[in-house]
């Protein structure tokens, strides 16, 4: 660990902070010196640990299995792994989520990226993509560690953090964040912030939170969130994915205790998304009303001498995957002493309709075969193009699926955007190329690099369309880009 010192002024470019309660924590990799850094922000940002680490052996981003480089963007801790004994990987290792919602996009793939230790002696651009520290660096890195918001950055070098940069962060920029980081299920004036930060990384940016919930008076509920994000010069942000975690810190009503069931700091937790089946069994599970009003056996005044029990990992639930059951983590003794009773709805009165037998296809309509057909998938994205270029509003919006929205817009007022835009420019030049397909339950996603320019403006990045297929053939239901 070296010596405390100021940060860089590279790295204001890197960090904004709107909310903070507690000294928030940022790893920084970089690439080019083979080293890693901590940083802390108290009202300002310093390096508070420094130590050697070694990367992939070969130079570059990461984009497939195998091809043994560490990735480039910011990442969160998935997992923690633990073993007793100590290997040439250490006695634990970080679990990052490459690939990210960013590199999803872009289409890299591949998996197993860790932060870990060694037993042995430590060699620059030696690894097959991992983070490698000495076990001993290690040990003191865990202590900066909180698996649910810790952000880690890594970086070819300090200088592409400026050179990367997409815009500076304003009040406007938190103010949305903030607006965007909570699901529906939660009430805003129920949450208070222990961090709210945004890391920005030229085309990858991320808000992220840790805060409390009180759902009810004895109710509280620990909880972290974090958002990616697309900056758009001429339309502003719009969200990408969220990724959210609450969990109950229950205060029994005769007792001045609180029972973490599942703490979110250094907890060998994932953070996960979660269904709305899960957050609704989750507020009725903490509902006072529901709980015997009594003191709990056995509660201890120190609770010395009760552990928690074993946390298993979560897994991320896909969107729009069938309802799950509620994850229910293993709980202590203490917890075991205050049973919950969840009572299911009542069932709906019967109507005139309920003896009537309908023939399936009344009832359900069988969901359409997604033809599994590149080349139709490339006449419609050159279709697309070619009514955008055109600057024919009515023929580019029959290209998006009445559920469309981007950046905050949903399709009608898009289609208004559009036509204020076909009026102002002159013309519009719109070239498509390393276009990639990859197919979804609901149709496909097409990646492509995006030069536009009219007689305003111009521009050259990312794009990708989300892609739907219904009776209707294909639309387009989603859309992001990002600048390079």
């Amino acid at each position: 660990m070296s010596e405390i010192y100021p940060a860089d002024a590279e790295l204001a470019d890197l960090f904004g902070v709107a909310v903070t309660k507690e000294p928030i924590y940022i790893i920084l990799v970089e690439k080019n010196l083979q080293r890693l850094r901590v940083l802390e922000y108290d009202n300002e940002l310093r390096v508070v640990a420094e130590y050697p680490s070694a990367t992939g052996e070969n130079s570059g981003i990461k984009e497939i299995s195998g091809d043994s480089k560490t990735p480039e963007g910011i990442y969160f801790i998935t997992q923690i792994f633990r073993d007793d004994k100590i290997t040439i990987f250490g006695d634990k290792a970080f679990h990052l989520d490459y690939p990210n919602f960013y590199d999803r996009e872009a289409g890299r793939n591949g998996d197993g990226i860790y932060i870990h230790g060694t037993n042995k002696e430590l060699v620059p651009n030696s690894t097959n993509g991992c983070i490698t520290l000495a076990n001993n660096d290690l040990d003191d890195l865990e202590i900066y560690l909180n698996q649910a918001v810790t952000p880690v950055v890594i970086v070819q070098e300090l200088d592409s953090i400026t050179k990367s940069k997409t815009k500076l962060l304003t009040e406007n920029d938190f103010l949305l964040a903030k607006s965007m980081l909570l699901p529906e299920e939660l009430k805003p004036d129920n949450v208070d912030y222990n961090s709210l930060y945004i890391v920005n990384l030229g085309n990858q940016t991320v808000a992220v939170s840790d805060f409390i919930y009180r759902p009810f008076e004895r109710s509280i509920m620990r909880g972290a969130s974090r958002i990616y994000l697309h900056y758009l010069p001429d339309e502003g942000w719009t969200a990408g994915k969220r990724i959210w975690r609450v969990s109950p810190l229950q205060i029994y009503p005769e007792t001045p205790f609180k029972v973490a069931a599942q703490p979110l700091a250094n907890a060998e937790v994932q953070l996960a998304e979660q269904t709305q089946e899960e957050a609704v069994a989750m507020v009725a599970a903490l509902n006072p009303q529901s709980l015997p009003q009594k003191k709990p056996a056995q509660l201890d005044t120190d609770l010395s001498g009760q552990k928690p029990g074993p946390l298993q990992p979560l897994v991320q639930q896909e969107p729009k995957s069938a309802p799950v059951a509620p994850v229910v983590e293993k709980a202590s003794k203490v917890q075991q002493a205050v049973p919950v009773t969840i009572r299911p709805p009542k069932p709906a009165p019967p109507t005139n309709a309920a003896n009537k037998t309908e023939e399936p296809s009344k009832i359900m309509a069988a969901a359409p075969v997604i033809p599994n057909d590149k080349q139709q998938i490339m006449d419609f994205v050159e279709k697309w193009r070619q009514a955008w270029v055109s600057q024919e509003t009515d023929s580019y919006i029959a290209f998006y699926d009445k559920t469309f929205r981007s950046a905050g817009k949903n399709l009608a007022e898009w289609k208004t955007h559009k036509a204020e835009l076909n009026k102002t420019y002159a013309f519009i030049s719109v070239d498509i190329s390393n276009i990639q397909v990859s197919w979804t339950a609901e149709g496909a996603t097409v990646s492509f690099k995006q030069k536009y320019r009219s007689d305003r403006y111009s521009a050259t990045g990312n794009k990708t369309l989300f892609l739907k297929y219904s009776e209707h053939g294909w639309k387009i239901k989603r859309e992001v880009y990002s600048r390079i």
